[in-house]
């Protein structure tokens, strides 16, 4: 491997709690398994323990990184950006380690990223208010259906670096093995270019493929599974365990 490649990916633990009793179970089980961090989709959460100090307990009970996402399928706020991240800062708050803010806040997009002024300043105070807390934010976009090539791929990323994200994030397709083979140029490029953290993850037949390349090139978080999952695409605690060696 070349000797300036960039590898050190966090092995992070995703899981959709129910209650704070859950987040503290799933969070110890995969730490056991080797995650180096726990991310809690905040969507089935209840509303009754969406306080500071429930998120608190649930850090305090399990020490480590955690970090919280909420997105539209949230079960409580649904769309109401306003109200998820209210939740999020809560989050950041109670001591979150990181807090994922969307790169379409206040301007709902399908590719998940806007360019509306209003909606990137509103965003950039989102981000400002979280490092008041003392957490990181990772800046994320979601366009599983679509394929995007490096170029596609560093414009969305810089485009969210500009906004003050500590660590950018991007999920697009990677569906059959001449979009894995981009992804693996693709992600080359992004270990020779980017300045900040950075997460490339793909969906579709070959994205559970495309996450170790992932971790081959330097991609700061690959987000794992304490048991597989239907759709097969994220891997396993443990299978990223088992090929972090060989990195």
């Amino acid at each position: 491997m070349n000797a300036t490649m960039k590898t050190n990916t966090k092995i992070v633990n995703l899981i959709w709690p129910t209650s704070a009793a859950d987040a503290v179970k799933d969070a110890r089980r995969g730490y056991e398994l080797g995650a180096d961090a726990v991310i809690a989709d905040l969507k089935f959460w209840p509303k009754s323990e969406r306080t500071t100090g429930t998120f608190r307990q649930v850090i305090e009970a399990v020490p480590g990184e955690w970090m919280f996402c909420l997105y539209r399928n949230d079960t409580v706020f649904g769309n109401d950006d306003e109200r998820r991240l209210e939740t999020l800062l809560q989050c950041a708050e109670a001591g979150a380690s990181y807090i994922d803010v969307m790169a379409d806040l206040y301007d709902p997009q399908p590719t998940e990223i806007s360019y509306d002024e209003e909606a990137i300043a509103r965003q950039r105070a989102a981000i400002g208010a979280a490092h008041a807390f003392g957490a990181l934010v990772i800046m994320s976009s979601h366009d599983s259906m679509t394929f995007l090539d490096d170029e596609a791929t560093l414009r969305i990323l810089n485009a969210q670096a500009a906004r003050g994200a500590d660590v950018v994030k991007l999920v697009s397709r990677c569906d059959t093995p001449e979009e894995l083979a981009a992804e693996e140029r693709t992600l080359q490029r992004l270990n020779r270019e980017m300045t900040i953290p950075w997460i490339r993850l793909g969906s579709g037949k070959t994205g559970h493929q495309q996450r170790f390349l992932g971790m081959k090139y330097g991609c700061a978080m690959e987000f794992a599974r304490i048991e597989p999952p239907e759709d097969g695409i994220q891997p396993t605690i443990a299978e990223f365990v088992s090929r972090r060696s060989a990195f």
